[in-house]
């Protein structure tokens, strides 16, 4: 990826702003504006102080997703419940402990159970107000799956996808899109000539 501040003129979001601070951040230590994931995770590692920055992130990423009421959770019960089974499971086992086939009868089944119920049982679910974002995020990755195939795309194409690759990371397609761009463009895989010629690109 390439950092570059902002200046589209839109205001950006809090959450914007910090993850901006963080990746200038990560910019500044590794002295290039150009990095892989894995390089930002290598340098996060050794940033004792970087923490906060990912920390301001965070908050403000849970804040403003919690002001769109677009998930509840759910759950909650059926989770203790199975909690509760996992527990009683065990606390016989152990106390047939000098019978091993006994204990594993009669704790072994609520052990499992309560596994598999608490696997199965979703944290959260879309509300009514979340389900046009849901539709609209698959919608999105939907589009951006068909849009990541450069082999028939022209320069404008190639310009308004450095718009869209922020949200290709986020869905975790960014690196299959970025191998169909280094076939059209393979100057794309050139970090010197990216420094040099593409600071205002996402890529």
């Amino acid at each position: 990826m390439i950092v570059r501040g902002s200046n589209s003129g839109v205001p950006l979001k809090r959450s914007e702003n910090c993850l901006l601070r963080l990746l200038e951040g990560v910019a500044k230590r590794l002295e290039s504006n150009t990095f892989d994931l894995e390089q930002m995770k290598h340098t996060c590692e050794k940033w004792t102080s970087g923490y906060k920055l990912l920390d301001n992130y965070n908050d403000a990423r849970e804040k403003e997703f919690d002001k769109l009421k677009a998930s509840a959770n759910i759950g909650g019960m059926t989770h203790t419940i199975s909690f509760i089974a996992i527990l009683y499971g065990l606390v016989v086992g152990f106390y047939n402990i000098s019978d091993p086939a006994l204990a594993i009868m009669l704790g072994a089944p609520s052990i499992f159970l309560g596994i598999v119920a608490f696997g199965l049982t979703p944290y959260e679910k879309l509300t009514e107000q979340g389900k046009p974002y849901g539709l609209e995020v698959l919608g999105l990755y939907q589009y951006l799956q068909d849009f990541s195939n450069f082999s028939d795309r022209g320069a404008a194409d190639l310009v308004l996808w450095d718009q869209y690759l922020v949200y290709a990371t986020a869905m975790g397609i960014s690196e299959k899109a970025l191998q169909e761009l280094a076939k059209a463009d393979p100057q794309m895989t050139d970090h010197e000539w990216l420094d040099s010629n593409a600071t205002n690109s996402l890529v």
